[in-house]
């Protein structure tokens, strides 16, 4: 395989094991032809000369295969080529554009990666002609619309890369197309409300990353079609509410991080379907209400997390349904009132407390549960033998306070 790295001072070669290094004018990135026998395979452009002229797509290709300047300003097509390759990164290029029909004759590259670039926008005639493309990244751009259609045409896409950019909303025709899409990265975006079956074209979808957005609410209509889903992340939200049955048409989800939100309770309605769910995240709300058997839609969940949340106690019921849970964490919540306090007006909450102790530090299969930072150490001389062990010797539970 044939590596080609065009950067702003030096252009490196690697052929057949051959490593050469080459002085290039730091104003332009010079012409170079593909006159090799055996087949090119990757080409990479980590940077481009800083110039008044618009840097786009078309620009780029006219450099490798006609050898005019970058930002060429003349509409002039690009002829089509007999040279073949099939992966292209255009990172740090200060791209500002992809052209329309910019890949016209490339139908057979697979692994596209625009990172880092000016790209404000995307159509349907941007990615046009890459019927074989299967990755696709454009991360760190400045996409703020994408024009319905942009991804009709890539219909043997796995993996889209669209995070650290400007999309503020997607609907259905936004995705349109994607038939194979496997992983959908939107990260860091400023996407504040998800429309109805936004994701109801991608019927093969399995990872989802909608990290640090600006979304508040969820409900079924969000994530109707997806029903391949197994990571789901909405970690860094502004997620208040969660509706009933917002889960239900994704038995095959595994992994779930609600993280960082603004959730406040938690009831034996929001998790309902998730019935393949192992891995459980909710660190760092303002959750105070769980609701009786809340998990028990659950039933092979392995991994819960609560910590930093305004839990108060932690109830026996807590954990009904949940017999393959082995990691627990309820750290820093807001449990010490209850354990300091010794009058009767706390009594109910204390001894529910106590109780949930017992059942959480020995239940069966659980190695190991974190609750740290609730003030627990001066609960334990008050257990009183009550939970048919002693908390305060740590070789009889599992529990870490």
């Amino acid at each position: 395989m044939f590596r080609f790295l065009i950067c702003i001072s030096l252009l490196y070669i690697s052929i057949g094991g051959i490593f050469c290094q080459e002085q290039v004018d730091d104003n332009e990135c010079q012409r170079r032809k593909f006159s090799f026998n055996q087949q090119i395979e990757e080409i990479v452009i980590t940077c481009t000369a800083v110039m008044d002229d618009v840097i786009s797509v078309n620009s780029i290709f006219a450099m490798l295969y006609g050898g005019k300047r970058l930002g060429n300003k003349k509409k002039e097509p690009v002829e089509e080529s007999k040279d073949i390759f099939y992966v292209l990164k255009l990172q740090n290029a200060e791209i500002i554009k992809i052209d329309d029909r910019a890949f016209e004759y490339q139908p057979e590259i697979k692994h596209i990666e625009l990172n880092n670039n000016k790209i404000s926008t995307l159509n349907r005639l941007s990615l046009s002609g890459l019927s074989n493309l299967e990755y696709l990244s454009l991360k760190e751009n400045l996409i703020a619309d994408i024009l319905p259609l942009s991804f009709s045409q890539l219909s043997k896409l796995t993996y889209l890369g669209m995070s650290t950019n400007q999309i503020s909303t997607v609907n259905y025709m936004t995705f349109f197309g994607l038939r194979n899409l496997k992983v959908l990265d939107m990260d860091q975006n400023n996407l504040s409300e998800l429309k109805n079956s936004c994701f109801g074209a991608l019927y093969q979808l399995e990872s989802l990353n909608l990290e640090e957005n600006f979304i508040t609410t969820l409900d079924g209509g969000k994530l109707t079609g997806a029903n391949d889903l197994r990571f789901l992340s909405l970690k860094r939200n502004s997620l208040r509410d969660i509706a009933p049955g917002t889960f239900g048409g994704k038995p095959k989800l595994q992994v779930l991080d609600l993280s960082y939100n603004s959730l406040t309770q938690i009831t034996n309605e929001t998790f309902r379907g998730l019935m393949s769910l192992r891995v459980l995240k909710l660190k760092g709300n303002t959750i105070t209400t769980i609701e009786s058997r809340s998990f028990i839609h659950t039933p092979v969940l392995e991994e819960l997390y609560l910590g930093h949340n305004g839990l108060r106690l932690i109830s026996r019921d807590l954990f009904i349904g949940l017999v393959n849970l082995h990691t627990f964490t309820a750290e820093d919540n807001w449990m010490q009132e209850v354990a300091a306090s010794s009058g009767s007006r706390l009594e109910e909450e204390r001894n529910k407390l106590i109780d949930g102790l017992g059942v959480i530090c020995r239940k069966p299969g659980l190695y190991y549960a974190n609750l740290r930072g609730n003030g627990l150490q001066a609960l334990l001389d008050k257990t009183e033998g009550r939970v048919g062990y002693d908390l305060n010797d740590p070789s009889q539970h599992f529990c870490i306070f």
